[in-house]
């Protein structure tokens, strides 16, 4: 009788065993995919930092393209307006090539301000972006810290997994004991 109890403990200790590792391995599998989310979360945040580096990069080079324009015309409409009147006669043949020209200037003033507009509104663009840049970066760290949580984790469980299945052993081998002592 006092065997039959053993065995029945023994028995029933080794189903429970059983029954953790099963549990542990579903852990261990949510986890893992787990792990595949955080992994793709990284891969898709790096991507989308590059693509926005590159954005900035283009904005940056606009904005100094636009720069570099509107400083000629305004070197342009600078060196017309120190003309003095009479210059400005002897310069044209006639007053039709006058009001052409002032015509001319008047353009170039438009341009600027127009030129300023888009340097304005690139500008603008390129706050937006290194912005999004910046949150996005965050995002990568925290996706980054969340992974290497779940990694730790994993392990762990996988420790205590192979910690059980190891009691698991020992106590099998004592049934099995048990066993062969109650035939002999």
């Amino acid at each position: 009788a006092a065997y039959q109890k053993s065995l029945d403990a023994q028995s029933s200790l080794s189903k429970s065993l059983k029954n953790e590792t099963l549990k542990l391995e579903t852990q261990i599998k949510k986890l893992n995919a787990d792990i595949r989310l955080a992994q793709s979360q990284i891969q898709k945040a790096e991507l989308t930092i590059g693509e926005l580096g590159g954005t900035i990069d283009e904005k940056e080079r606009a904005i100094l393209g636009e720069r570099n324009s509107l400083a000629e015309l305004i070197r342009i409409v600078d060196e017309s307006d120190n003309q003095s009147l009479l210059e400005i006669l002897f310069t044209y043949g006639s007053i039709a090539d006058f009001f052409g020209e002032q015509e001319a200037n008047e353009r170039l003033h438009q341009g600027i301000a127009n030129g300023l507009q888009v340097l304005k509104e690139n500008k603008e663009t390129l706050i937006g972006e290194r912005d999004k840049k910046i949150d996005e970066e965050k995002d990568l760290e925290m996706y980054k810290k969340d992974l290497s949580g779940k990694k730790a984790v994993n392990e762990s469980i996988n420790q205590e997994k192979s910690k059980l299945l190891r009691d698991s052993k020992n106590q099998e081998s004592k049934y099995q004991k048990l066993l062969r002592e109650r035939e002999e």
